[in-house]
């Protein structure tokens, strides 16, 4: 194997982190487009609400001539007891657009007015579960095993449409797969690009010293030998990152919170080509390390700019600049 491409092995991002980036985005085009499908076809003709006994019905109308304040909230979705023209009570769920629409059915509700006046509302059936049944029981203020009496088995989903289970099922691989894709091919392609171009700004003798520095044994192996500190030149596993020392402006550390709370820690190098890269990742306990790494850096070249401020980035931009005009 020649240096370059023992070089590159170590440098370069494995193809495979590619190859999957590609299929994740791939599904989740798929799943993108099935989610459109589902959600826009149409419904069909409604048939009318049964609460005992829906069969295979999946869309269905009830005219509702009152409506109670909320029943049960579980998160975002909110339960109401509502009332046909003919006296029978049934368990719904609205959106909060479809509940301020219905004042009418609320006055009626509440006794305020003797005059029905049905709102048609269309839905898919679904069963209540035991949660639901405990809390609305209590809220209409009947025992639990009195629920299937008063609202039946079933109650109204107007929140939701047929076919919209089904889209939340492709919903999870689009999510997912575009989130991974987007992530996988952007980050694989710019670490190859690093690459290439630390690659090509060396010449055939650079590229055979750096080489036998990358396997030299006196070669520190750091981050689970996802980083490398030769005498004279700094790699980074799969990073792309082929760096002398000399070429180092900036380090620091940056830190990753998830609401608020501190997730992990990473070894940023700035160069003075103006690449910025990752080199090294670590836990939420890493700050230790990342500083002595940053130190293991300053002490063979003294010039790096330590420690994330906007002065050091002010400074770096201006040495880039620089540099790009010589």
């Amino acid at each position: 194997m020649d240096a370059e491409e023992q070089l590159r092995g170590y440098i370069s991002p494995r193809r495979g982190a590619r190859i999957v980036g590609l299929i994740a985005l791939i599904l989740g085009l798929l799943g993108a487009a099935m989610l459109v499908v589902k959600l826009s076809a149409p419904a069909g003709e409604a048939t009318e609400f049964n609460k005992n006994a829906n069969g295979t019905s999946q869309w269905c109308y009830l005219d509702v001539a009152g409506v109670s304040d909320w029943a049960f909230k579980d998160d975002s979705k909110v339960y109401y007891l509502a009332e046909d023209a003919y006296g029978d009570f049934y368990v719904v769920r609205l959106s909060s657009g479809t509940f301020k629409k219905m004042s009418a059915q609320r006055a009626y509700w509440e006794e305020e007015t003797s005059a029905a006046v049905p709102m048609r509302i269309n839905g898919v059936p679904r069963i209540a579960t035991a949660i639901m049944r405990d809390y609305i029981s209590q809220a209409a203020g009947i025992d639990q095993s009195s629920y299937k009496y008063w609202f039946g088995t079933y109650y109204l989903d107007a929140t939701s449409k047929p076919g919209s289970d089904e889209a939340f099922v492709w919903g999870i691989p689009a999510v997912f797969g575009l989130i991974l894709g987007l992530i996988l091919l952007p980050t694989s392609a710019a670490a190859r690009k690093r690459a290439e171009q630390a690659l090509d700004s060396l010449g055939s003798y650079e590229r055979q010293l750096a080489a036998a520095e990358l396997e030299s044994p006196v070669t520190r192996r750091e981050n689970s030998d996802r980083l490398r500190l030769g005498e004279h030149w700094l790699f980074g596993k799969r990073q792309g990152l082929l760096l002398p020392y000399s070429a180092v402006v900036w380090a620091y550390e940056q830190v990753q919170r998830t609401n608020f709370i501190v997730t992990a820690r990473h070894l940023y190098l700035a160069d003075d080509r103006g690449r910025i890269t990752a080199a090294a990742s670590f836990g939420r306990n890493g700050h230790d390390e990342i500083m002595r790494l940053i130190g293991e850096i300053a002490a063979r070249n003294p010039d790096v700019m330590v420690g994330f401020s906007a002065e050091n980035r002010k400074r770096w931009q201006e040495i880039v600049k620089a540099n790009k005009t010589k």
